[in-house]
């Protein structure tokens, strides 16, 4: 096929394969699409093409990344149980050497249920002295 036909068909692929083979040319067909991409799109009366271009140049980017945060917020969200579990391990590894972990006796807990048997569930209230004793300066009390 022509490369007219390659275009019309999968103008992503073509630019791929064109920046395999020269650099040079798939940042010009990149280009190409991303003015494409603008000029079909709807912009107020006070965009002009400099700007539509930085504008697009700006959020395309963000949207991409929100869109894969969002992937990512899902994805964790449909096995909710284990993200959490692998939450508490870290939290659990990362503060063992803190005055509460030695103070409540959270050194030695390995998973969630051992967790729930030995912390009860607290209030601002519970960590009010470890809270004072950072405010004078304490290193390691709670994080």
């Amino acid at each position: 096929p022509s490369i007219v036909t390659q275009i019309a068909t999968d103008p992503w692929q073509c630019i791929m394969q064109s920046a395999f083979a020269s650099p040079a040319l798939g940042a010009l067909g990149l280009s190409a699409l991303i003015l494409l991409d603008v000029g079909r799109r709807q912009w107020s009366d006070k965009h002009t093409w400099p700007t539509a271009i930085r504008h697009y140049l700006l959020f395309q980017p963000l949207k991409c990344f929100a869109q894969v945060r969002l992937w990512c917020v899902v994805r964790d969200a449909e096995r909710g149980e284990a993200v959490q579990r692998k939450l508490l391990a870290e939290l659990l590894e990362r503060h063992h050497d803190t005055l509460y972990a030695k103070e409540h006796g959270l050194q030695n807990i390995r998973s969630l249920e051992e967790f729930r048997c030995s912390h009860p569930i607290t209030r601002y209230s519970h960590y009010r002295p470890y809270i004072k004793l950072i405010e004078t300066g304490e290193a390691d009390v709670l994080a």
